[in-house]
């Protein structure tokens, strides 16, 4: 991520059951000063609000695939209580489908897939009348212990609505490859026909300790 020109922005609400929520004050914080200082513990006043502010605990981390560094990411963030915080970030790309059953007799599906990592899920675009779809499309996700979560895959028809087939991988897979990364590669989907393959790659970065830049500067060669 390039922190030049980009900001955190965060808009405070009014919780209201039934209503359009109210807007109670916003602010904004250029992510350069997360970087500068590795680390940032920060009260910032609500802009477009008579009063109140917000108080940020921020850290920058750099990107890693030595194992070693998994331990400590892990133990950070568990020790920030009743957040969802993340120890690293895994990277798929989907190159295709191979051979998906059709969703109804004699008629080929329109597939598309709903790719999912612990809350989020991204939906790809969908590929009319095709048992045999190219997506050539990557997605990111923040993975909050790459030990025990799993990347889960679903093949959907979108005229029916059926699912045509599943992928249920767990990221510790990655853990015992090269480089945490697993090049193209065909995969056997389950409950699906006796030939359904999806061919993806994988990637999984352990997010590092925090660090300055005044730090990353000084380990550069000169």
């Amino acid at each position: 991520m390039q922190s030049l020109g980009q900001a955190l922005e965060i808009e405070v609400f009014d919780k209201d059951e039934g209503n359009d929520d109210d807007k109670l004050g916003r602010c904004t914080l250029d992510i350069s000063q997360v970087v500068r200082a590795g680390r940032l513990d920060t009260w910032q006043t609500l802009q477009q609000a008579k009063t109140g502010k917000v108080h940020l605990r921020l850290s920058w981390h750099r990107l890693s695939t030595d194992l070693l560094d998994l331990s400590h990411a892990i133990t950070e963030t568990q020790l920030v209580k009743n957040a969802e915080l993340s120890s690293a970030v895994v990277s798929v790309y989907i190159d295709s489908c191979k051979n998906l059953p059709n969703a109804r007799a004699q008629s080929r599906p329109d597939p598309y897939l709903t790719v999912t990592v612990g809350k989020k899920t991204e939906n790809t675009a969908v590929q009319m009348r095709t048992d045999s779809p190219v997506y050539e499309i990557g997605y990111s996700f923040l993975v909050q212990n790459p030990e025990i979560d799993v990347l889960d895959i679903k093949v959907m028809d979108q005229k029916t609505g059926n699912q045509l087939g599943q992928l249920t991988y767990g990221i510790s897979t990655l853990l015992k490859q090269n480089n945490l990364i697993m090049l193209n590669q065909p995969m056997n989907l389950q409950k699906s026909g006796p030939e359904s393959k999806i061919i993806l790659a994988m990637q999984l970065k352990i997010l590092k300790e925090a660090i300055r830049e005044e730090d990353i500067d000084e380990e550069s060669p000169s």
